[in-house]
């Protein structure tokens, strides 16, 4: 029974460790005309060919900033890449901000709206 226990756990552990999600997150909403604010696409894992959203509605001060950032505490690795833009609201109104994608792990995967 033990040896079934540690086998399952084994499996699904390794299951979890290669669930990859590109997440996206705003610093604040809503926003103001005019004064910058963060979005932020997070990925915990390493990707390639990272390729943002249509930001048209919104002036782009920077970004896509990348950022990436590898730990090792007590013998299990972590990895996180993320890429930041700085934005500034051109108009009142409500916008979509439309999804990013990256490749990580073999594929392709896309963010959250």
């Amino acid at each position: 029974m033990k040896r079934i226990v540690y086998i399952l756990w084994i499996v699904l552990s390794s299951c979890f460790a290669y669930a990859q999600k590109l997440n996206g997150t705003l610093d604040r909403n809503p926003v103001t005309i005019g004064v910058p604010f963060q979005l932020t696409y997070s990925l915990d894992a390493q990707g390639s060919g990272f390729k943002g959203p249509n930001l048209n509605d919104f002036d782009v001060l920077s970004g896509p900033n990348p950022m990436s950032m590898q730990q090792n505490i007590n013998g299990v690795q972590s990895f996180n890449l993320s890429f930041t833009y700085y934005l500034s609201a051109k108009k009142e109104g409500k916008f979509s901000i439309g999804t990013a994608g990256i490749n990580s792990g073999g594929k392709k995967i896309e963010s959250n709206a």
